[in-house]
């Protein structure tokens, strides 16, 4: 070894031991245990290339002044096409220092001193496999800021040279850290029922029409056409299949030859078929052979088709129809329930236009309004009675519904007060039935009293006024008690007495329990009923007659002047008939009434019992 080289590697074992006490080679250049130690024999003038310091400095050959690279050197494909760079050592770089780490292209390259006693630099390793790039001094994976693609995720460089997963993975393809493509490549699929469709390496579909055959499955095309025959050799006959591929060969029955696809020379020929009722028969070996039932298809020209067998029957709800099977195996309307104002109703196997209406429709039935079931009936859906304000179920022309403000039967008195009655019509509204001559009362179905509300009259000496209901009520009113005086020029009921002469006839002048006598019957009603007391006739009901003691009717009205009496001049509360002050003289309206009998009682005209 020549004394420079001796000097150089002497000087960087000791440079090396002082900066870095007790560490290992490999760890102080920057390489894994086993990489080979920098060749510390190189010459002044070497062939070193130019390098980057990993503090930033960097430097040429020793002696040759070569010229230094710029940085950013070519880029280096490191995964899946994606471009890293490597730096070299910056223009105008000198010697190096001693220790540090630069790079050389895709070369990690270490500082050393030559024989002059300044650092060069030394390629110590290769960059390669998953780490091919150069970077201060150290193989990374890529050049940050670069994008790749790991399998189908996307991928970003960090500022270390790592490769770091970004976004979701692609569905079909990544290429230089994007996304790509509408489908995987390789993938197959058939494009319609003549062409296949392979996806392409660039994610696209590329068709290729399949020919003399169809596109089946899984996107391949087939070799032969569907149903089409062909000799394997005189004795063999082969179908092809519905995936376009040949079935495999079928030999023919005896004395049978194979000739354009098909066995010939028995009684048919073998593999075709024929119908048998709603059966397929398939000739084999020149002979038909068994059959197979069509289930819900019919057969036609040897083969199952349709939808339906013959003789099927099914209900079309769209149309409220009876559907039956044609002879092609499709379903054809043959009979509109709703014709009949029935329902299709499907029942075992078939189907019938049954009961007493057709969906959709309604009807009024008791004022219910009725729809109809999914079975044809009727069932009732809603009571217009009930609604509020009460309604009247009607049928228009196409439909029936609750209408109105009313409903039928019901009754009421015209609201605007003009006393007419009013019945609900058919409609579901108010019209006048008839004007009532007194009273219309609501609620009712017919008019009501026997006056006009509000009249006063003078019944047998009596004020009576007629009330709310049409019906005659006492009353004592000053209008009422001229009324009864207007009649006859005497006092009427309720006018204050001394004795009977001053009150109208039928009544008695009568305690009014304060010390003096008001005009009223003995009864204190309008008339005196049967065994009631009485002083005449008048104060007893039609029909009546009063009688005293000794059976003699009492032919006059008590009319005579008063002989004395009670403290009241009259009756004490017309319980008695006013006995204790009965008059002992006449007066011109009739003979006297005896004073002894006390007056009489009310009997029937024919005397009592």
């Amino acid at each position: 070894m020549a004394r420079g080289s001796l000097w150089r590697l002497a000087a960087a074992v000791f440079f090396l031991a002082a900066s870095v006490q007790g560490a290992g080679c490999g760890s102080i250049l920057g390489i894994d245990d086993g990489q080979p130690i920098p060749d510390a024999s190189l010459e002044s003038g070497g062939d070193d290339g130019p390098v980057t310091e990993s503090g930033g400095e960097s430097s040429s050959g020793s002696s040759g002044g070569a010229d230094v690279t710029s940085d950013h050197a070519a880029d280096v494909s490191a995964q899946d096409g994606a471009d890293v760079v490597s730096r070299d050592a910056p223009d105008g770089a000198g010697p190096c220092t001693p220790g540090t780490r630069g790079c050389n292209g895709s070369n990690v390259a270490f500082c050393l001193l030559d024989d002059a006693g300044t650092g060069q630099w030394q390629d110590i390793t290769t960059c390669s496999g998953g780490t091919p790039l150069c970077l201060d001094g150290n193989c990374v994976a890529c050049t940050p800021g670069t994008k790749g693609c790991s399998g189908l995720q996307p991928q970003t460089c960090d500022q270390s040279g790592t490769w770091q997963d970004f976004g979701q993975p692609c569905p079909y393809i990544c290429s230089g850290g994007s996304c790509s493509g509408n489908c995987t490549p390789g993938n197959q699929q058939c494009a319609d029922s003549t062409d296949s469709e392979t996806c392409s390496a660039s994610g696209t579909w590329t068709v290729t029409p399949c020919t003399g055959s169809i596109c089946a499955g899984a996107g391949a095309c087939g070799v032969c056409m569907p149903n089409a025959t062909k000799c394997d050799d005189t004795s063999h006959t082969d179908t092809c299949g519905p995936d376009g591929n040949w079935e495999g060969p079928v030999v023919c029955g005896s004395g049978e030859t194979c000739t354009s696809g098909a066995c010939t020379g028995g009684v048919c020929t073998t593999g075709t078929t024929r119908c048998q009722g709603n059966s397929v028969q398939s000739c084999v070996g020149g002979q038909w052979g068994s059959t197979m039932a069509c289930s819900s298809q019919t057969c036609v020209n040897g083969s199952c088709v349709g939808v339906c067998a013959p003789g099927q029957t099914k209900c079309d709800s769209t149309t409220n129809s009876v559907q039956t099977c044609d002879s092609t195996g499709n379903w054809v309307d043959s009979t509109n329930c709703s014709a009949t104002s029935q329902t299709c109703v499907q029942n075992g196997g078939g189907a019938t236009c049954t009961g007493a209406c057709a969906p959709g429709q309604t009807d009024c039935s008791n004022n219910w309004l009725q729809t109809c079931s999914t079975q044809g009936q009727w069932t009732n859906a809603t009571n217009c009675t009930t609604n509020a304000p009460p309604q009247t179920c009607t049928c228009g022309s196409t439909a029936c519904s609750c209408s109105g403000v009313c409903a039928p039967g019901q009754a009421q008195c015209d609201p605007g007060g003009n006393n007419y009655l009013q019945y609900c019509d058919g409609t579901g509204n108010w019209q006048d039935s008839f004007l009532c001559q007194y009273v219309c009362v609501a609620g009712q179905t017919g008019c009501s009293g026997v006056c006009t509300p509000g009249a006063i009259q003078c019944n047998q000496g009596m004020p009576q006024q007629c009330n709310s209901a049409g019906q005659w009520i006492g009353c004592s009113s000053p209008a009422c008690l001229m009324a009864c005086a207007d009649a006859g020029g005497c006092a009427g009921g309720g006018s204050q007495c001394s004795s009977p002469t001053t009150c109208c006839p039928g009544l008695g002048c009568l305690d009014n329990g304060s010390g003096g006598g008001v005009c009223g019957n003995a009864c204190g009603t309008t008339c005196c009923g049967p065994g009631a007391p009485c002083m005449g006739p008048d104060q007893c009901c039609y029909g009546l007659v009063c009688v005293n003691g000794g059976g003699t009717v009492i032919g006059a009205p008590f009319a005579g002047s008063s002989s004395g009496g009670s403290s009241g001049g009259g009756s004490s509360g017309g319980s008695s008939g006013g006995s204790s002050g009965s008059s002992s003289g006449g007066s011109s309206g009739g003979p006297p009434i005896d004073a002894t009998s006390g007056g009489g009682t009310c009997e029937p005209a024919g005397g009592p019992g």
